[in-house]
């Protein structure tokens, strides 16, 4: 059996990780993740869509995201898997993935340039896995880019690997499901729920779960489970009951029934045969360093590893040899000298002191609330509650179509389903956090002038129906406090989407402030003790001669709709009139620099501008809420997630 972290696990610590496959060990994958299979001994049989392919001792495989593969390791024999998320192939702009096949022997002759160039590489990666440093990651995406740069120059096939007979709508539904399954697998699920929530019939979305993935829905359901239930009997005491019913089971004995026909074993023996088998390799195991304990669970032990202390005794396990290819790796840049300055701060200590903010504790963003469904997202969440327990949670699109909150009928008459924003609302109040929701964007159907943003179904624009736009908001408003209470609804926060859009003129002024006064009086109609802010938007906004925020505070006191609370978005731009292209480049996420202020204290002088505002505006008894910050709005610089920011 396969002894691995959960695919979740391993996406909440990094975007690029190892997992290695120990011999004698069989299972089944279906990650979200683009995988780099590598065999480091032996032969293992991988199944890929009734397929059988041989990875032999320094045989390469890719696998495109989403597909089913089945595995078995024999004895003797191990691999090792690289994922590469989503999230970092569409930073890297590797557009072309779907279309990479690389299934290579050590012995293809015609092949032997670009495997060993793709094969170095790969050692590359392993290496900085194991290492620590600042400069990790950053060096561990470069290798990852230039690797998928060479799989796509080398390894192109004519059709996509990926659904290849099927359309960009087919495939979505393939990643609905399997978000769905992932994220709800421990409960009670059924392929009727499923139906329902395609708006399918059960028996059309059977058969098209069986062309997809190879095997029917119960079979992958179970499959998933069982391989869960084993990582469970292998690290926990809890007894098989408690592990069935965590696992989604309905009973002890439907457990026990999957669990001997799928490996022929009872689960409390498979308990003592693992249990055994892990006290020997610990017997032969050095421990790895304290820094390197995240991976001491699915990490070989192998000789002269990079990174690594001490000395670990010989075991045939393959990794040195691939390491052997790593050998060109270049050493850590040491970083040049900086200079220091000295300066005395003296504190009195008699004087009554005050309690210091957490400010970084107030508000988490998630970007868009349709990935608050994904498991993987969810994850994350919860550890960030775990080590740091932020107070209020904000997303983006709670409205758009890919939430499937705003229908029409045949006839053209409005209705609504609450049934995704069910699944994310609970799970936020289950984890502690208030939510800090954005009503937007647009719903198609209600777009006056639907500009898409950012390759998604979001769309930024005012209403073209004012009593539908009304009809949404209220009935959001409505459901949520009939289902969560009133009281704990008037914790939550919420704005309309930011006044960058007027800034930038996609929507005119008049339309931006006609759709904030609306929105606001549908939320203090369904109880005015709930808080709504606005302008949202760029801050470096305040800084411009035809200021839009100058221009809301002024609007909003004559129409006597001032928010609650002052939101705003701070990236160090001079000024929005200065970079007249940002916006447009930002929505169609083209890669262009983008001109940032020189001042290292921007924040700090950007606040001290937006407060002046506020009170030459009769305005500064209200608070001020910096929704979002960064170096930069593009989420292709490094700049933005590493130590430069943080």
């Amino acid at each position: 059996m396969k002894q691995q972290e959960n695919q979740t696990q391993q996406g909440k610590q990094q975007q690029i990780s190892f997992e290695l496959i120990k011999e004698s060990q069989s299972g089944m994958q279906l990650s979200p993740d683009f995988l780099v299979i590598y065999g480091l001994r032996g032969k293992t049989e991988i199944s890929i869509g009734g397929r059988k392919y041989e990875i032999e001792t320094g045989g390469l495989m890719t696998v495109a995201p989403f597909t089913y593969l089945d595995y078995d390791c024999a004895k003797g024999s191990n691999f090792s898997v690289l994922h590469i998320t989503e999230e970092v192939l569409r930073v890297a702009d590797a557009r072309s993935i779907a279309r990479i096949w690389c299934y290579v022997r050590d012995a293809d002759p015609g092949l032997q340039d670009s495997y060993d160039r793709i094969r170095r590489k790969y050692a590359q990666m392993f290496a900085l896995f194991l290492q620590n440093g600042s400069q990790r990651e950053i060096r561990m995406f470069a290798c990852a880019t230039e690797l998928l740069g060479d799989l796509a120059a080398y390894f192109s096939s004519s059709e996509p690997v990926i659904m290849q007979q099927a359309g960009s709508e087919t495939f979505e539904r393939c990643v609905r499901i399997m978000n769905y399954i992932h994220a709800h697998w421990r409960e009670d699920i059924s392929i009727e729920q499923l139906a329902a929530q395609e708006y399918v019939s059960a028996g059309y979305l059977s058969r098209f779960f069986k062309k997809f993935t190879g095997i029917t829905f119960t079979e992958y359901l179970v499959d998933f489970r069982l391989q869960n239930a084993c990582r469970d009997l292998e690290r926990t005491t809890d007894t098989v009951t408690k592990i069935a019913l965590a696992n989604g089971f309905k009973n002890t004995n439907s457990f026990i029934k999957y669990f001997r026909e799928k490996y022929e074993i009872t689960p409390n023996r498979y308990r003592r045969q693992t249990t055994a088998k892990l006290l020997q390799e610990e017997n032969r195991t050095l421990e790895y360093p304290a820094e390197n304990a995240d991976k001491r669970d699915h990490l070989p032990v192998g000789k002269a590893m990079p990174g690594a202390s001490a000395e670990r005794p010989e075991d045939d396990n393959g990794i040195p040899m691939l390491l052997r290819y790593a050998e060109t790796l270049e050493e850590p840049v040491t970083p040049p000298a900086c200079s220091a300055e000295t300066h005395l701060i003296f504190l009195n200590a008699d004087t009554e002191g005050a309690p210091f903010t957490h400010a970084w504790r107030k508000l988490l963003n998630i970007g868009y609330a349709r990935y608050g469904l994904l498991a993987e997202v969810q994850q994350q969440i919860l550890q960030a509650q775990e080590e740091i327990s932020y107070e209020y949670v904000r997303f983006h699109g709670i409205l758009d179509d890919d939430m499937f909150v705003y229908h029409e009928d045949e006839k053209g008459q409005p209705y609504l389903d609450f049934s995704r924003v069910d699944l994310l609302l609970d799970f936020l109040l289950r984890s502690g956090l208030k939510p800090y929701i954005e009503l937007g964007y647009m719903p198609w159907l209600l777009a006056k002038n639907p500009v898409r943003i950012f390759d998604r179904n979001s769309y930024i624009s005012t209403f073209n129906r004012e009593e539908r736009w009304r009809f949404l908001i209220s009935g959001l408003l409505t459901h949520c406090m009939k289902r969560y209470g009133r009281d704990q609804v008037v914790q939550w926060r919420f704005t309309t989407t930011g006044c960058n859009s007027a800034a930038s003129g996609i929507v005119s002024t008049e339309d931006y402030l006609h759709l904030y006064q609306v929105t606001r009086n549908c939320v203090k109609e369904a109880d005015a003790r709930i808080l709504f802010g606005g302008p949202g938007g760029w801050a470096s906004g305040v800084r411009d001669a035809e200021s839009i925020q100058k221009l809301f505070f002024t609007w909003v006191k004559e129409h006597d709709c001032v928010p609650d609370f002052i939101c705003t978005q701070c990236y160090p731009h001079h000024s929005i009139q200065a970079d007249e292209a940002f916006w447009q480049l930002m929505l169609s996420q083209e890669k262009a620099p983008s001109m940032l202020s020189a001042d290292i204290h921007y924040l700090k002088n950007i606040i001290i501008d937006y407060k002046k505002l506020l009170a030459d505006s009769g305005l500064s008894h209200l608070s001020l809420w910096i929704e979002e910050w960064n170096s930069t709005i593009w989420q292709r610089d490094l700049s933005g997630d590493t130590c430069y920011k943080a």
